[in-house]
């Protein structure tokens, strides 16, 4: 949440770099381009712990499982109402385009899961899996906006106008179909939160799976294998260099970005289990106070 805030007000201190893209590393200065950089932690981890979440709420403690089907589907229209109406809104203080973002996705993902969570949890695990991991190879398939599937396409994988000259435009800015495996796999890691799993053994499990997918990254990304539209090239100096390395593709989220992004979530979650400053009970109190916050405005779902 505190990397959010930062990333969303950063245009506000940096209005003397007038660019589109903050991670146009030609471009872009260092602080602009890493700060930016750790705001593409959020959206991953978001996902993946919404489907992480969606398990427990399935499975509570000393009470028979329940379905989860309902929750979602409530949640996630909620969530999809809510980007077209207020957060819109709140972008630009008009309506002259929609533009359907992480807030959507979410949404979309959520009512996703509630049917797709029906299924044996080995095959959630497997289609999440050739979501995340084989997403990329759908990269070459493009429509024009004349063909039919255009509209399906860009909201599933590429992103793009669904409405233009009309009385209002809409945008598809964020593309579904790698968060729908991002979500899927949130839920099948559900069980390590079981309280049956030791703290220890779960923190020892989230360490692995961090350094796994962090050197699974470097393999890939490092030879330019395979998972990412744009590979990095060495540029003029050392630091521009690691950034074209790090500049991974977020729309839609590649490979890459999902890896790079849910490995260092696996280590925050191990290292976040064990912390206990003063600082960090403060912010674990104001996060659940804004989760309250949350739940209470949609109790009526």
């Amino acid at each position: 949440m505190l990397i959010m805030l930062v990333d969303h007000v950063r245009e506000h201190f940096f209005t003397h770099h007038h660019i589109t893209d903050p991670m146009a590393i030609q471009e872009t200065g260092s602080s602009l381009f890493f700060t930016r950089l750790l705001a593409h932690l959020c959206a991953p981890i978001f996902v993946f712990l919404t489907g992480l979440s969606v398990w427990l709420y399935s499975n509570p403690k000393d009470k028979p499982p329940r379905s989860a089907t309902s929750f979602l589907l409530k949640r996630g229209f909620f969530l999809i109402v809510l980007e077209i109406t207020l957060i819109n809104f709140a972008w630009s203080a008009s309506y002259h385009t929609l533009y359907l973002q992480v807030i959507w996705a979410i949404g979309i993902s959520m009512i996703c899961l509630a049917f797709l969570s029906k299924m044996p949890r080995v095959w959630i695990e497997i289609l999440g899996f050739i979501i995340v991991f084989g997403h990329n190879v759908l990269t070459p398939i493009t429509f024009e906006n004349t063909e039919f599937g255009y509209n399906f396409w860009t909201v599933f994988h590429d992103r793009g106008y669904l409405v233009t000259n009309g009385f209002i435009d809409i945008r598809a800015s964020y593309p579904v179909l790698p968060w729908i495996g991002v979500i899927l796999l949130g839920y099948f890691t559900g069980p390590l939160y079981h309280h049956f799993i030791a703290s220890a053994k779960r923190q020892r499990i989230l360490m692995f799976l961090g350094f796994s997918t962090l050197t699974l990254l470097l393999i890939l990304s490092g030879w330019n294998i395979y998972g990412e539209t744009l590979p990095w090239e060495v540029q003029d100096s050392v630091l521009k260099t690691i950034a074209s390395f790090l500049n991974y593709t977020k729309y839609p989220p590649s490979l890459h970005f999902l890896l790079f992004a849910l490995g260092i979530g696996f280590l925050l979650l191990a290292y976040f289990e064990k912390m206990n400053s003063r600082f960090f009970q403060i912010l674990k109190c104001t996060a659940l106070l804004l989760c309250s916050f949350i739940l209470s405005t949609s109790t009526f779902f």
